[in-house]
Parts: structure tokens; C-alpha cells; sequence
């Protein structure tokens, strides 16, 4: 089971809110949308990108119960907050601006 750290859910909380904007600015064709994606896309890749480091240094972060510089589940050689900050740059990548 993979057990969550503090920095983990900030992540989580800024990239699943831009599936309702991004999936409601596609259905009423809104070019405005970089408005509000980019703000979340940019603080979330900030994140993920300090986490990733903090697993790649081994620095512990202490906001929590759970180490933010443990890895504990890889997928094709990415950890979780990597796939994090994959995620982040693909979709601030193809927000029409």
C-alpha cells in the first residue's frame, strides 16, 4: 500500500482539480483556460520538482508521519513525485495559450 506523504497530497490537490477545468474548458471550447491551468500547473510542478529532489538528496522534509524522501513505488524507473512533475509539464505544455 502506498502510503501518501505531505507533499504527495499538495500534489494530488492541484492536479486533479485541473481535470474538471481543463475537461469543462474542452467541452465549452474556451481559450482562456492558461488562466487558470497555468497558476496550478506551475505551483505543482514547483513541488513536484522539490520532491523529486528531496528523494534524489535523501533529505528529509519532517511535515509528517511519513518521510517525503522515502521512495516507495517506481514505475518504469520514475518515482511518484517524478511522474508528478511528468504530469505537470505535459499539461502546461498543451494548454493553448
Amino acid at each position: 500500500m502506498l502510503v501518501l506523504c505531505r507533499l504527495c497530497w499538495y500534489q494530488r490537490i492541484l492536479l486533479y482539480p485541473l481535470v474538471v477545468v481543463l475537461g469543462v474548458a474542452a467541452v465549452e471550447r474556451r481559450a482562456t483556460v492558461a488562466w487558470t491551468v497555468l497558476p496550478l500547473v506551475g505551483l505543482g510542478a514547483a513541488i513536484a520538482g522539490y520532491h523529486s529532489w528531496l528523494q534524489v538528496t535523501q533529505t528529509t522534509c519532517g511535515i509528517g508521519a511519513v518521510s517525503c524522501a522515502q521512495v516507495q513505488y517506481r514505475v518504469v524507473g520514475l518515482t511518484v513525485p517524478n511522474l508528478s512533475l511528468v504530469a505537470f509539464c505535459l499539461i502546461g505544455a498543451t494548454v493553448p495559450t
